[in-house]
């Protein structure tokens, strides 16, 4: 399986170096394993990063959108999945297309 460096995130899926550093720093997105200072990351990461970016930029906090993203097995995800979050009162409805995020990724994999 590939593996991908924190530099090709960032060439890939066009994100702020900055941006990626922080998301990593912070435990928004983790690396598929670590060796020294290096993080890599699988194909399966890239989705969840694609997916994390997608939602961040829609308006939704990085710490709502890291509890939603972290929990799918990207590797057996396909479909769309449908998540209700918040108070009583205050409820908000998510639904991502996983096939669109990988199939957005696969297709700049093609690319780079």
């Amino acid at each position: 399986m590939n593996e991908f460096l924190l530099s090709d995130i960032i060439r890939i899926l066009k994100i702020n170096r900055e941006t990626v550093r922080e998301w990593v720093n912070r435990g928004f997105i983790n690396p598929s394993r670590t060796k020294g200072k290096k993080k890599y990351f699988d194909v399966f990461s890239l989705y969840q990063i694609m997916a994390f970016k997608n939602l961040v930029e829609s308006g939704l906090s990085r710490k709502l959108v890291a509890n939603i993203v972290c929990h799918f097995d990207w590797s057996k995800s396909e479909g769309r999945v449908h998540f209700v979050f918040g108070p009583w009162g205050a409820m908000g409805f998510i639904s991502i297309d996983l096939t669109q995020q990988k199939f957005e990724v696969d297709q700049l994999l093609k690319n780079k």
